[in-house]
């Protein structure tokens, strides 16, 4: 989807794992702006990327708070160092070991500080390429940054002691917790909608710091017991995991 609005926009925003339905019931209290559903080419953010970034892209720097696009190593295939103009380490820099995960006020802290630096090299006349960004925050996909601090150890702990993920850890604990499905699905989505509501109002902060047109969507969607799966760990071409939003900003 992303290809198709090629020509068409200056920053593209993703937030990582998006439902559509989610974003739409939420997206106006925060932004003014047209809101499309559109079809992600992968179920998870490795087949995103793949499908998404197939080329070079020397006019793009992108800001990732997602650890698979990063200026270092290549990650299961997919070499962000050699697509893009820059890649800015956002999961490095902005990273917050009490929630584990980068909170989107560090994404806006990053971003100003990068823009703001290009800008002044341009205003004292350094000759500088025009650039579009890409601006990827880690909202609304697990940790839930909400409760993330006060069980962040424990989780991390335990995800290491057995190894599996730590929102396999986390759902393990609210299914013992709760002992009853329906209420673990409610909790998770609570906790997803806050998540989500804390990087829409980052990125409408941020928003009137960006030059010319924005378009915010995502990467994948989220599972909340659909199919008995949850979370989107599965290749599969789940209408859940595909359907996005597509919101261009007004």
């Amino acid at each position: 989807s992303e290809m198709c609005i090629r020509d068409r926009w200056n920053n593209l925003v993703v937030l990582d794992a998006c439902r559509y339905d989610v974003f739409e019931q939420m997206v106006h209290e925060f932004l003014d702006g047209k809101l499309f559903i559109t079809l992600s080419p992968g179920s998870n953010t490795i087949q995103w990327l793949k499908r998404t970034w197939y080329g070079h892209y020397p006019d793009i720097i992108y800001f990732s708070s997602n650890p698979y696009v990063n200026s270092r190593i290549c990650v299961r295939g997919f070499c962000a160092k050699d697509k893009f103009k820059k890649v800015i380490d956002v999961w490095n820099l902005g990273w917050d070991e009490t929630i584990g995960t980068v909170p989107p006020q560090n994404v806006n802290k990053i971003v100003k500080r990068a823009l703001t630096a290009y800008r002044l090299r341009r205003i004292l006349g350094c000759k500088l390429e025009r650039f579009r960004v890409v601006i990827h925050y880690m909202q609304p996909h697990f940790p839930y940054i909400t409760v993330q601090k006060n069980i962040n150890s424990m989780i991390t702990e335990l995800s290491e002691i057995y190894n599996v993920s730590k929102e396999t850890v986390f759902l393990m604990l609210l299914k013992a917790l709760l002992n009853d499905e329906h209420k673990v699905i409610k909790v998770l989505r609570r906790l997803y909608a806050e998540n989500l509501r804390v990087a829409l109002a980052h990125v409408a902060n941020l928003i009137s710091y960006l030059d010319g047109t924005t378009v915010i969507t995502s990467d994948h969607g989220e599972l909340f017991g659909e199919y008995g799966m949850y979370f989107h760990q599965t290749n599969a071409p789940l209408p859940l995991l595909r359907a996005v939003p597509l919101f261009i900003v007004k």
